[in-house]
């Protein structure tokens, strides 16, 4: 007779459990607010009277259910404001518990709030913690959970937050500073209350929702691993600098102002990246184990091109097949799909998000009076870039052909390449605040594609000249 265990184990998808523990393990403090945690009624003699039904019901049950599972829970008790005290006073204040909730959802992964939160009707008091939630970049995990949940969209769109975004189909809601929100009944038939494990499955399919691909799921573990590797990474770092770091930031203008955070950071990255990534390794990622595979992809593929888009061949061969693939756009619609996840990932290992507004090796500069036809490069080295009045800049031009002696590169979704030809460098003037007229600093390279462009260029145009016979000249064409 099968073991159960080892039944369960062979069907259960790695990629899957590796992304629940990480999003466990990530995302894993609680604030629950609640007036009905310790609700109460004030008789006339200013007693105050609990209500402990709903505590030992449903907020200590599922509470503890949580905590089973590895979270950290706060329950916050809502208390009402003289508004809700059936008082008609234009002087009346805001609940007591408002701005701790507010402080409080602030610094949680996940906050689990009732809608009309207070002895009330209405989510005035729910709104004014969004309100403060959607203006805090973190990536947070909101529930809405209440008998009320029916209303929330009506009632929403009645209110000021426009930041929140719907997506009608999974009925979520999210937006640009990484809240994300989904509404839950806390008793979902009517009967039965709301379980621990519904709430933990409602915290995975959201996040699975926004961050459904592997480079997000892998940016995820990164995160985590480097919480756990903050006690190495402040033992890497080196005691008894004061007098030096001290002395250099004498200087408003010090190399070491700007760049001991990056270097602090490095080397957090090279004690993270110490482990191998769970979400990329090989073991883990094996065709059976694909999440939200591409419609396109076709295990049966029989065609070379097929094959090629159906992720069932090695690229080592591309450059010759490419060609043919091309050609077969028309009759394969996946291609185009294919294609352009194979240039996002590209313009991904090729570019950063810019950072700050002044130049540096490998920032990219747009014309703002002309067409973007073609991009800027900065070419010139760090100290240049923080203290030189005038920059060198090597322009690129928006062009799928490769060229031999050239060097391409995506951006913003097309391809752009630079030739190595002297009339391609300029000189442009730079202002004392670092800003370069008529231009404006649209992205950044990475590191070692900036030294690739600039080296490839420089070596490209100082190149010696040699006088060959034409039939040499035409067989090393490339060499050109």
């Amino acid at each position: 007779m099968s073991n159960p265990d080892t039944i369960k184990s062979s069907t259960t998808n790695p990629t899957t459990e590796i992304r629940r523990r990480i999003s466990r393990d990530l995302f894993r403090s609680i604030v629950w607010i609640d007036e009905q945690i310790f609700s109460f009624k004030t008789n006339d003699e200013g007693e105050k009277k609990f209500d402990y039904e709903p505590f030992e019901n449903l907020f200590k049950p599922v509470t503890k259910e949580l905590q089973d599972a590895g979270f950290l829970v706060h329950l916050h008790s809502f208390e009402q404001s003289t508004a809700e005290d059936g008082l008609d006073d234009e002087f009346s204040a805001d609940s007591p518990s408002l701005n701790s909730a507010i402080s409080l959802s602030k610094k949680a992964d996940i906050i689990i709030l009732d809608w009309h939160l207070g002895d009330g009707d209405d989510p005035t008091n729910s709104i004014k913690i969004l309100e403060a939630l959607v203006e805090s970049s973190a990536t947070r995990i909101l529930l809405i959970l209440s008998q009320n949940s029916d209303r929330f969209s009506e009632e929403l769109s009645k209110s000021t937050l426009s930041q929140l975004k719907q997506d009608a189909e999974s009925d979520t809601w999210t937006t640009r500073n990484g809240l994300h929100l989904k509404v839950l009944r806390k008793k979902p038939d009517g009967i039965r209350r709301i379980t621990g494990d519904e709430i933990i499955e409602s915290i995975f399919s959201l996040i699975s929702l926004y961050y459904p691909d592997y480079l997000h799921w892998a940016a995820l573990e990164i995160a985590e691993k480097i919480r756990s590797h903050v006690p190495e990474w402040l033992q890497s770092l080196p005691s008894g600098t004061d007098s030096a770091v001290l002395y250099e930031l004498l200087d408003d203008h010090s190399e070491i102002r700007n760049y001991l955070p990056e270097n602090a950071f490095e080397s957090l990255v090279s004690v993270a990246s110490a482990k191998k990534l769970e979400t990329l390794h090989s073991d883990n990622t094996k065709r059976e184990h694909w999440i939200n595979r591409p419609a396109f992809i076709d295990d049966n593929a029989s065609s070379k091109v097929e094959k090629h888009i159906s992720l069932l061949k090695q690229p080592k061969h591309l450059r010759k097949d490419l060609q043919s693939i091309l050609e077969d756009s028309q009759a394969n619609a996946g291609i185009m799909d294919w294609l352009s996840s194979q240039q996002c990932l590209l313009e991904f290992c090729e570019i950063l998000p810019p950072k700050g507004r002044a130049p540096m090796p490998g920032s990219i500069y747009t014309s703002t009076d002309k067409e973007n036809e073609c991009i800027y490069i900065c070419v010139s080295q760090e100290c240049d870039c923080m203290r030189s009045s005038t920059l060198l800049f090597v322009k690129a031009v928006s062009d799928d052909v490769v060229k031999a002696s050239s060097t391409s590169l995506r951006f913003n979704g097309a391809t752009y390449r630079v030739d190595s030809k002297a009339e391609n460098l300029f000189r442009l003037p730079v202002g004392e605040d670092r800003i370069i007229d008529s231009y404006q600093k649209a992205g950044q390279l990475r590191r070692a594609i900036a030294m690739r462009i600039i080296s490839r260029f420089w070596s490209g145009t100082t190149r010696p000249a040699v006088n060959h016979p034409t039939f040499a000249r035409a067989l090393r064409s490339e060499e050109a």
